[in-house]
């Protein structure tokens, strides 16, 4: 289990989960082997190396709007083709 609870914490959703659900788990386990299950989570827990800061993600919707005129570039006159060989 520890090893399990090893591989959970280094990142950034388990301890964000662990964070939230801890107190609820710790105070609803039923038996002795959740409330143990809980107390080894909770010790990894706090083993654990703390993540770096998450970097902020830049927006750039001019890669989406120069995709999109590419893509209207390029296929304008094989749409233009298909509907002149119809007529």
């Amino acid at each position: 289990m520890r090893a399990i609870s090893r591989e959970m914490f280094p990142g950034r959703p388990g301890p964000a989960f662990w964070e939230e659900a801890r107190r609820v788990r710790m105070s609803t386990a039923g038996g002795k082997r959740a409330r143990r299950l809980h107390e080894v989570l909770d010790e990894e827990y706090r083993r654990a190396p703390v993540p770096p800061p998450e970097r902020a993600r830049a927006r750039r919707p001019w890669r989406f709007l120069a995709g999109s005129a590419v893509g209207v570039l390029l296929l304008g006159p094989l749409v233009r083709r298909v509907f002149v060989r119809r007529r």
